[in-house]
């Protein structure tokens, strides 16, 4: 299978592990991205992929970009994944289907849009005890 690229538009603001936010804002953000994250798997159709790896791309504002650790932006991947399991991309998101999300900061923005570019690689991995015979439901 070739790379799958799914691109979505920021759906809320960014959910970075720096940040020191109250539990139920944390939480709507959260359910915001995993929203995002389902309905995006859903309108390209993804169902069913094989255990994948996936590097989340951010692309952010040119004035956002002076320091940015990619890694410190895990929760919002984290949460858009989340979504794709609840599309039925994968059957779960544990180590035996996806590997990831690695962190990467794309180019700067220049229309002032900013992304969440998921390249996924599936059957790029192998897993123990993963036959390949699996499929998501």
């Amino acid at each position: 299978m070739t790379e799958i690229v799914l691109t979505i538009p920021r759906a809320d603001e960014w959910v970075s592990v720096n940040q020191r936010l109250h539990w139920r804002e944390l939480r709507r953000r959260n359910r915001t991205w995993r929203e995002a994250g389902k309905i995006w798997a859903r309108k390209a159709k993804l169902r069913g992929l094989p255990p994948s790896h996936v590097v989340a791309e951010l692309v952010m504002l040119t004035k956002r970009r002076n320091r940015i650790d990619p890694a410190n932006y895990q929760d919002t991947a984290k949460a858009v994944i989340d979504g794709m399991v609840d599309a039925g991309v994968w059957p779960d998101d544990s180590s035996q289907w996806v590997i990831g999300p690695d962190m990467r900061l794309g180019d700067p923005s220049s229309d002032g849009h900013e992304l969440l570019i998921l390249r996924i690689n599936p059957a790029e991995i192998r897993t123990p005890g993963w036959t390949g015979q699996e499929t998501a439901p």
